[in-house]
């Protein structure tokens, strides 16, 4: 109960108190609405035995009213809830895509796509169906006034109806907060199971196992529907069951105490009781729904805290670095994962060279260019950098995304995405200053590329990537030319002639020659030709995981 509580009361900050205020007052014009509406009928039924033409008009013209106004109480509502739903969502990517590692490590990729693409909406609903629990209540006491108002005896079949209510839903029991948190687990299972069928759809059909994702998701989807259909039962049940016994009791007392009360009396109490039952329902319905989906705020919240909070505004002081720095130094690089260190070193770059990284695989060469182009970054990382200047920049995971903005990577896998052929190579660089078409066109030709543009669509086609339209090697030129396109002082490129033909290789390594001429270029690779090429090659088993006293490193000369 107390987490309940705890979450309850999170909701409401995640809310804010305007969008709340704002759903409170739509779900009081709601019920104002709907008994209004009613009260206005029975108005001109039994006010005179003759209905005139300016009565009909009337109740025709409160119910036409009615009706625009209850579409744009829906309509508001609605936005206000989907306003609230993409809040959450920029507010959870950002979380992850400025998440130190080894907090991200620890977050499946289920469960993200869980969150983004099923909870969040849960988390909207259990906000609409808290405040039409509150509308509900609301309904409930106008209508208990307006019987109230009929006299003391009219009251007894309220009393009735409320009771039969209040006993249909001990019959039947929602069990809500066990069924939404085995709704949000089923959830994450079910968006793994995709999410990893689709990203790997080539490996799917290349081990044959396509019978073996199917019964994954067979499986996983007939879980998910068992579940759906045992809540619907549940609520279609309870509904049920409070009319029979709301009508049942009412008419019973009726036909064998009441038989005295007129028309107007019979039916005027007949219906708002039977209103007042189906409000005191609507509470309850309300109530256990909201509970239901309370679960998938939770798992909102559990994944906020892994991921820790987004970092601070950048440090300043790393702004002064020179945009081409002639010596870069690189010291105690510290990052942690799973509380283990994983490297502290001393490294100078020299600018217009070309520095080389080289040792078996395995040996950790990836994991230290991630560390070195920020990618790696923890709570704990703390690094110190020094230009040509003498400039001391000391900084940690809140200049992070500064560093990274100094550095073009090119990892060892090449990702695309399902956009354009210019979308993919720019990745937002469009946004800021993009480079020109025939810069691009001109990379793509020198790599061997200008297949790509004989499409009807050139760069701007689409790429349909469900299964993959490219060979390892071009995927791999198409990294390296994203990373060149960049143009910034630091680049950093794993492996950059790994999948590549002889021919291509060469293209390559001339390139990485003309570019360490006017900028700090960063290599590793088991590449022998390419590691001739380097002005200074390091091997990193000699210092890689050790201290900086013991192993110290000077690049420059």
């Amino acid at each position: 109960m107390k987490l309940i509580s705890a979450s309850i009361h999170s909701l409401i900050q995640d809310a804010g108190r305007h969008r709340l205020l704002s759903l409170a007052v739509l779900g009081g014009l709601t019920s104002l609405l709907d008994v209004t509406g009613i009260g206005l009928g029975l108005t001109v039924l039994f006010s005179q035995d003759k209905v005139t033409r300016l009565s009909v008009v009337l109740l025709v013209g409160v119910l036409i009213a009615r009706a625009v106004l209850q579409a744009f109480v829906t309509i508001s509502r609605q936005r206000l809830l989907i306003k609230f739903g993409d809040q959450l969502r920029i507010s959870l990517l950002d979380q992850v895509l400025h998440a130190p590692a080894v907090r991200l490590q620890n977050v499946g990729r289920g469960e993200i796509l869980g969150l983004m693409v099923e909870d969040i909406d849960r988390t909207t609903f259990a906000l609409q169906k808290g405040t039409d629990a509150v509308q509900a209540a609301l309904a409930l006491i106008v209508y208990i006034g307006s019987v109230l108002a009929i006299g003391s005896k009219g009251s007894l079949p309220l009393l009735f109806g409320l009771a039969a209510t209040g006993l249909a839903a001990l019959f039947q029991r929602s069990d809500a907060v066990r069924l939404g948190e085995l709704q949000t687990r089923l959830n994450d299972v079910l968006m793994r199971t995709v999410g990893d069928g689709l990203h790997g759809l080539k490996a799917v059909r290349a081990a044959c196992a396509e019978s073996w994702w199917m019964q994954r998701f067979v499986r996983d989807t007939e879980q998910a529907q068992r579940l759906v259909l045992e809540i619907t039962q549940r609520q279609t049940i309870f509904s049920s069951l409070k009319d029979v016994l709301a009508v049942l009791v009412v008419g019973i007392w009726l036909v064998l105490f009441r038989s005295d009360l007129g028309q107007r009396d019979t039916v005027t109490t007949l219906l708002l009781t039977y209103r007042a039952a189906g409000a005191a329902s609507a509470v309850i319905e309300a109530r256990r729904m909201f509970l239901g989906q309370l679960p998938g705020y939770e798992q909102l919240c559990r994944i906020r805290k892994q991921l820790g909070q987004p970092p601070e505004p950048a440090n300043p002081v790393l702004s002064q670095l020179s945009p081409r720095p002639s010596l870069l130094s690189i010291a105690s690089v510290s990052v942690r994962s799973d509380s283990k260190r994983i490297g502290e070193n001393s490294l100078e770059l020299k600018s217009h060279a070309l520095t080389g990284l080289v040792g078996a695989s395995g040996s950790g060469k990836t994991t230290w260019l991630d560390s070195f182009s920020g990618l790696l970054v923890g709570e704990e990382s703390q690094w110190v950098l020094r230009d040509n200047k003498g400039h001391s920049l000391v900084w940690g995971p809140r200049s992070v995304n500064e560093w990274r903005s100094l550095v073009s990577y090119a990892p060892q896998e090449t990702l695309l995405f399902e956009g354009t052929l210019r979308e993919n190579l720019l990745l937002g660089l469009d946004q800021l200053k993009p480079p020109a078409t025939k810069e691009i066109e001109t990379w793509l030709e020198r790599l061997g590329l200008e297949s790509l543009l004989q499409r009807p669509e050139g760069l701007d086609c689409d790429l349909q990537l469900s299964l993959d339209c490219f060979s390892g090697g071009e995927i791999r030129r198409l990294g390296l030319i994203r990373a060149w396109l960049m143009d910034r002082p630091i680049e950093v490129l794993d492996e950059p002639t790994a999948s590549l033909d002889e021919g291509s290789a060469d293209v390559v390594r001339t390139i990485l020659r003309e570019r360490a001429s006017e900028r700090t270029v960063l290599i590793a690779c088991h590449d022998k030709e390419l590691a001739a090429l380097c002005d200074k090659v390091y091997n990193i088993s000699e210092f890689f995981g050790h201290s900086i006293a013991n192993h110290p490193m000077n690049v420059s000369t």
